[in-house]
């Protein structure tokens, strides 16, 4: 639904819409986006937590140990942080934010890598609390990207400059190897 109306939206502003077509679609897309992310937070967010609830419950009962129950907990916060990075990611690259989503990326990589080095020497204790970290550090930043960029979009939508693709890299890249694999 959301791809719908970011397509009437962008559609209006490329084709010469009005300006109340345009600020319409823009009030439609902005709301459907919302409503879906909600939703998606929503009901991820309710299916992890009821994941760490039933593993505090299920786990002693099959025998489990605490450590790797406190371990799926810590992986399940991380692996709904985690989606949530990876959709937002995406409705970032949606609007074109490419440094958006570049920051996001390179923030995520960067807290797992540097928490796991900080915590791996504590021990079973603290498996899976880096990337639980890690993850929700790049999830709140992800989304505050995006309701900033969103808070602006006329300016990043009328401003953005047309560049040329730079493309002459990746296939002079890829010429190189197709020599090399002729070879």
């Amino acid at each position: 639904m959301f791809y719908e109306r970011y397509r009437v939206f962008y559609g209006y502003v490329n084709e010469g819409g009005t300006y109340q077509q345009i600020q319409r679609s823009k009030a439609a897309m902005l709301l459907v986006l919302r409503q879906e992310l909600q939703r998606l937070f929503r009901n991820q967010g309710l299916v992890s937590l009821l994941f760490v609830v039933f593993a505090a419950v299920l786990f002693p009962l099959i025998g489990l140990s605490p450590e790797i129950r406190d371990v799926f907990q810590m992986t399940t916060i991380g692996a709904f942080s985690n989606a949530m990075v990876l959709v937002l990611t995406l409705v970032l690259l949606y609007f074109e934010d490419h440094k958006g989503a570049a920051y996001t990326s390179a923030l995520f990589i960067t807290m797992n890598a540097g928490l796991t080095y900080l915590l791996l020497p504590l021990g079973p204790d603290s498996y899976g609390l880096s990337f639980a970290i890690g993850c929700t550090i790049a999830f709140a930043f992800s989304l505050i990207r995006l309701i900033r960029y969103v808070s602006e979009i006329d300016y990043h939508t009328f401003s953005r400059s047309e560049s040329p693709p730079r493309t002459d890299t990746f296939r002079r890249v890829g010429e190189w190897l197709n020599e090399r694999s002729a070879s």
